[in-house]
């Protein structure tokens, strides 16, 4: 069963994510809804677009935003 997850007060004070790109800040907080317990996900381009971006076009590749999200050590 899925769980319900939830964002905490300290991610928007975190430094390393006020350094993100808006975009990029997006997708980590999307990610944490579509992450498991362990925090893996299923990383095809095309899965996460349709999780993260159901109805819009993201204006950023997701490749750029994830190179972003791996350069801070967000995502491995």
């Amino acid at each position: 069963m899925a769980r319900i997850r939830t964002i905490k007060p300290e991610f928007w004070t975190d430094e390393d994510i006020a350094e993100l790109s808006e975009s990029s800040m997006l997708l980590a907080l999307s990610l944490l809804n579509h992450a498991d317990d362990e925090g893996y996900f299923n990383a095809r381009p095309e899965i996460i677009k349709s999780a993260c971006y159901p109805l819009r076009e993201p204006s950023v590749s997701l490749h750029g935003m994830f190179s972003e999200l791996s350069n801070m050590g967000y995502v491995e």
